[in-house]
């Protein structure tokens, strides 16, 4: 059957969607954040004294929509904020006792995501699902900065 015959692209946005329901229920049943805020979380818990515009990069967001999630995440007292070292202008973000609670109680969830992911695939085809969507990923990363005149930076999947 033909690439084009099997609506690759379709079934994509379905399963994104899917998924990310499935995320944002188990993440806020277990830890009363979403899956989005849990990137962030992530990102800020893997590198504290980061800045804003750096989540952006690694999270391959806009500016303004890690801005509001930051604005939101600081509200519910999951991260603080201080001066950055180097540039007064700016701010680092760390997280707070309960940005690091609220990411170790993700690990049960996304570890049962995983599992059942990788249950329901299959040992014979993960690696070349894993495989398939880095390519993927790496391929929207050229065809975006072809479209913007971006430089294709980001960090790969």
């Amino acid at each position: 059957m033909k690439v084009a015959e099997q609506r690759v692209f379709h079934l994509l946005l379905l399963a994104a969607q899917r998924l990310r329901t499935v995320a944002d229920q188990a993440s806020l049943a277990e830890a009363g954040i979403t899956a989005a805020q849990a990137a962030v979380l992530m990102v800020i818990g893997g590198a504290p004294g980061i800045r804003q515009c750096d989540i952006a990069t690694t999270l391959r967001q806009r500016e303004s929509a890690i801005t509001a999630m930051v604005r939101r995440l600081l509200a519910a007292g999951l991260v603080g904020r201080f001066r950055h070292e180097t540039d007064g202008r700016t701010w680092s973000l760390a997280l707070t006792s309960k940005g690091e609670m609220a990411i170790e109680a993700m690990s049960n969830p996304l570890k049962h995501i995983n599992e059942k992911l990788s249950e329901a695939i299959g040992d014979d085809d993960i690696d070349a699902v894993v495989k398939a969507l880095r390519v993927i990923g790496e391929f929207t990363l050229q065809e975006n900065a072809a479209v913007t005149g971006a430089r294709a930076s980001a960090k790969p999947l």
